[in-house]
């Protein structure tokens, strides 16, 4: 047995568990609360089962009942001992603690120093069990008076397949506690972790369990059940490859709703394992089934560890922790990972909604007249009820936008979905009769540019809050340009007056529009084909009246983009102008192919040298821009993918392309003899050789075994076969041999 050093060690509470996040190391509890409590005085492990290199936390304590007590400040004697008739043979534990079977004591809250033997002030042993050694004296690592001691016990290799009770008796009160564990199988931590911390309703998450032995280097072998809260998820019996010991089981789930679930793995050793509960003769402590397996006040100090394998005392359980005498896996725990909180946020879905049209009223109210969603997964009850719809204003108009508020989704999955705002859609909303006045453009009844149409003076017409409902017209109208002085009369109805204005009405010499004859009005847009070109572009006139072309005295023919003016003369109706438009010759693509067969940049047989991928660059018209190799080469048979790149010019872009090579396995050259012998009594073969493209010899492909006969016979056309490999043909000689 060893025990772990406390020096340096602030005060811990003897249940904190070790600080590893989703990670619990047993499943269940050490000790169980009985119906009827009739001992007082009880000793605990942590677990129920350990592997040699573990260390057990052994704890006294008291529950309710009649008995005797262990009392506070009080010395305890504790001692493990075999219950499986197996005798102890010398520990490894010398001049660190007792050997074997020896017992040692601990005084209840007295703690924070190393395990010794004891002497008093003279020299002489402490010798309480007479049994001519110095008694062992070991901390009290809670390092609290409270009638409960918290200490340690080595699990040494002898002890494998064991059968053990602790006995805790007070030295004192007279209590006294035994708890029988065993040493057969090997204790587990499990982890659980998730793809995504965080998914949408409807998302596949993989969560992976990572199961890791106390010791040992072996995975552990078992299955691992996937749980959200209390709900099973699915269960995995086969572990991937993790890394080290730890094995990992995985499950991929789509079906979680909404909300944050709480995730957790039980993983379960294979078959065989035993019973997993321990607790102390005859007696029913309380549950202890959140006590973590390493608690940090019980763990050994490592510099004392050290010691041990310095003084060449560490146990050696590698090699012998994952498999036992007889060559079979070892046995596992079975553990339990923390809780991982997976959140599974609301899936966004589309609303959408109809209005009926209407009429210009002063409110922007609209009546919805169906509601619908999309996104909805397969047959999930859910929709979209409720709501006020208006349009964005109160005018009229025609595809007017109307947003929906305050409407919400219903159903029985409605909670996983959430409404993607803002929902709306679109209605007309027709104008109505209004009494309106109003003026043209500075008063003037028209003010426009000839357009060889006929034109009458209007006035604008105003409604409530000025809106502009539209124009009244002149009974006089006006084509040629000048002056004019024309009576604009509204005639009103029910709600308008009837109103006459003179105004002032002005056509002007028009301008003709140049615009670019090519893409986006570009005067030229093309890819470079090697031939000069100049800006070309179209007049047009009022109306759309085509006015011509015109073209600039300037052209290029290299990839450029460039400016060039173009001028339109003008002509009575017209003003003389110019405009300079911007021509753009694009880089031309070059037609890259492959130089060998079939447009392949390498086609040929294996003939052990290395070849790269050729292809030829072919420009406009046809014109040659040169050849271009991949950098990758090939040497073995196979169909390989090289790239070739051109890398353009001023004309050309560049450019890559990838083109298949092809290398055919080559045909070795076989020579095959048959024998003709007399019968010697002895196994006669066939002789034969092959020989590759550059005289290597292959003959290790060569299999003769067919021709090896001992009796007398002629054996006619029997089969050589040839193994080629990865750059030779597979081949078959036949032999005829003979035995007289």
């Amino acid at each position: 047995m060893k025990f772990r050093k406390l020096f340096g060690r602030e005060k811990q509470h003897r249940h904190a568990p070790r600080a590893n996040e989703f990670m619990l190391e047993s499943l269940e509890p050490r000790l169980l609360l009985s119906a009827t409590p009739v001992t007082a005085a009880v000793v605990i492990t942590d677990h129920l089962d350990y592997a040699p290199g573990e260390t057990t936390v052994i704890t006294t304590l008291n529950q309710a009942g009649g008995g005797l007590k262990f009392s506070a400040g009080e010395l305890i004697r504790f001692q493990v001992s075999r219950t499986d008739g197996i005798v102890d043979y010398a520990g490894t534990t010398a001049s660190v603690g007792p050997e074997g079977n020896q017992a040692w004591y601990v005084i209840d809250g007295i703690g924070g120093f190393v395990m010794h033997q004891e002497f008093d002030e003279t020299g002489q042993a402490v010798d309480r069990d007479g049994n001519g050694i110095a008694d062992w004296i070991a901390p009290d690592n809670d390092l609290t008076v409270n009638s409960s001691i918290s200490t340690t016990w080595f699990v040494e290799e002898q002890y494998r397949h064991s059968s053990l009770l602790v006995t805790a008796a007070a030295q004192e009160s007279g209590a006294v506690a035994t708890q029988s564990f065993t040493d057969a199988k090997i204790n587990t931590t499990t982890a659980v972790s998730s793809t995504i911390a965080t998914s949408s309703y409807g998302d596949t998450v993989t969560f992976t369990a990572r199961v890791t032995p106390a010791v040992g280097s072996a995975r552990p072998e078992g299955s691992v059940e996937f749980f959200d809260g209390t709900r099973s998820l699915g269960i995995d019996s086969t572990a991937d490859k993790g890394s080290g010991a730890t094995s990992i089981f995985t499950i991929s789930l789509s079906g979680f709703t909404a909300g944050i679930h709480s995730i957790h793995a039980v993983f379960t050793g294979d078959a065989g394992h035993g019973s997993e509960r321990a607790g102390s003769d005859g007696d029913h402590g309380p549950d202890h089934r959140d006590r973590h397996r390493d608690l940090d006040g019980h763990r050994h100090d490592r510099e004392q560890e050290e010691s041990h394998r310095r003084s060449g005392q560490e146990r050696h359980h590698h090699g012998h922790a994952d498999h036992d005498e007889s060559g079979k896996h070892s046995q596992y725990n079975s553990s339990i990972s923390g809780n991982l909180a997976q959140t599974v946020s609301q899936k966004s879905l589309a609303g959408s909604f109809t209005v009926a049209n209407k009429a210009y009223d002063g409110n922007a109210s609209a009546t919805v007249l169906t509601r619908a969603l999309a996104g909805v997964l397969g047959n999930d009850d859910v929709s979209l009820v409720g709501g006020t719809a208006a349009f964005t204003d109160a005018n009229a108009g025609a595809g007017k936008l109307v947003t929906l508020t305050g409407a919400m989704l219903t159903g029985t999955a409605a909670s996983n979905y959430s409404l993607t705002l803002p929902v709306t859609t679109t209605a007309t909303v027709a104008k109505a009769t209004a009494t309106i006045t109003g003026a043209d453009r500075n008063g003037s009844g028209y003010f426009g540019t000839y357009d060889g149409q006929a034109h009458a003076a209007t006035a604008t017409v105003m409604g409530v809050g000025g809106a502009n409902l539209g124009t009244v017209t002149s009974a006089t109208i006006h084509t040629n340009a000048g002056t004019y002085s024309d009576t604009v009369t509204f005639l009103g109805d029910g709600n308008y007056k009837a109103v006459s204005k003179t105004v002032k009405s002005y056509i002007l010499q028009a301008t003709a529009t140049i615009t670019g004859a090519d893409r986006n009005g570009s005067g030229y847009f093309g890819t470079y084909d090697g031939q000069a070109h100049a800006a070309t572009a179209t007049v047009t006139g009022i109306g759309g009246a085509s006015l011509g072309t015109i073209t600039s005295v300037t052209t290029h023919a290299n990839v450029g983009t460039y400016s060039d003016t173009v001028t339109f003369a003008g002509d009575v109706n017209y003003k003389a102008s110019s405009k300079v438009l911007k021509t753009y010759i694009l880089q031309a693509t070059a037609t890259i192919t492959g130089a060998d067969r079939n447009g392949s940049g390498y086609f040929g047989t294996y003939d052990g040298q290395a070849h790269a991928a050729t292809a030829t660059v072919m420009g406009v018209g046809g014109a040659n821009l040169g050849t271009v190799t991949s950098a990758t080469i090939h040497t073995n048979a196979g169909t390989y993918s090289d790239t070739v790149t051109f890398l353009g010019d001023g004309n050309y872009k560049a450019v890559s392309k990838t083109v298949k090579s092809y290398i055919l396995q080559a045909t070795a050259t076989i020579i095959v003899s048959g024998y003709n012998v007399v019968f010697d009594g002895n196994a006669h073969t066939a002789t034969g050789t092959a020989t590759g493209v550059n005289g290597e010899d292959l003959s290790f492909g060569l299999n003769l075994s067919f021709t090896t006969h001992t009796a007398k016979g002629v054996y006619l056309s029997e089969a050589v076969t040839f193994t080629g490999g990865m750059n030779y043909k597979d081949a078959i000689k036949l032999v005829s041999s003979r035995i007289s």
